[in-house]
């Protein structure tokens, strides 16, 4: 009676894939299975819920990291099998990108975004940059940065993008992922100036005052 099965990650919430060992052999007669189950913290083991009387089993939605067995009995003859363990990571949190919902960069400026404080997950992150300009086609960021790391640095903006972050429980399985709300880096657009004449006199050896003024959005200059 070996379960022989591969350990599983998920996320919280998620359901696992189904249990699906080979029979038990041995015993007198026929053999019938009970699975029982046990969660992480608890020393004690209980019927597993729903259709646990098979020879395999689907578990439900799990909140918490929990352990499997089957019994098998034949007769008076009862056996465990080994034990599988199905570790639940909490939900990343707090996937934040700073200055959210809009932050301002100078026309042909790089701007760099960042997001401290996320939490869940298994602890070891993955990371993925996003960009759009309508908000609702999404591709893979490019910037001065790659786009697979914590923080992201934009090329040089001309015009005003959109960008959020996908962060993953892990490079490999991926079990847990929370994107962030939307981020607008908007362009800061060049003053204007001009001098107030174009043409004006000094004696030689002096010195002359240009007047000149200066308009924009982001004063005062």
């Amino acid at each position: 009676n070996q379960l022989g099965l591969e350990d599983q990650t998920l996320c919280k919430y998620n359901t696992p894939l189904p249990f699906e060992p080979d029979a038990a052999t041995g015993g007198y007669g026929g053999i019938t299975y009970k699975w029982i189950a046990r969660e992480e913290g608890s020393a004690d083991w209980s019927n597993a819920p729903g259709a646990s009387t098979l020879l395999t089993y689907t578990p439900g939605a799990l909140d918490t990291t929990t352990y499997y067995a089957r019994k098998a009995s034949s007769d008076i003859c009862e056996q465990i099998s080994d034990t599988t363990t199905v570790t639940v990571y909490p939900l990343i949190g707090h996937n934040m990108i700073t200055g959210s919902p809009a932050v301002y960069t100078c026309f042909n400026s790089t701007e760099t975004l960042r997001g401290p404080g996320y939490f869940g997950g298994s602890g070891e992150y993955a990371f993925l940059w996003e960009q759009s300009t309508d908000n609702t086609e999404w591709n893979p960021a490019s910037g001065t940065s790659a786009n697979n790391l914590e923080d992201f640095e934009t090329s040089a903006l001309t015009d005003s993008l959109l960008l959020r972050r996908i962060i993953y429980s892990s490079a490999s399985k991926k079990e847990c992922s929370s994107t962030s709300d939307p981020v607008t880096v908007r362009i800061n657009s060049l003053p204007f100036g001009d001098v107030i004449s174009s043409v004006d006199t000094v004696c030689a050896g002096g010195s002359l005052d240009i007047g000149f003024t200066v308009s924009g959005e982001h004063g005062p200059f």
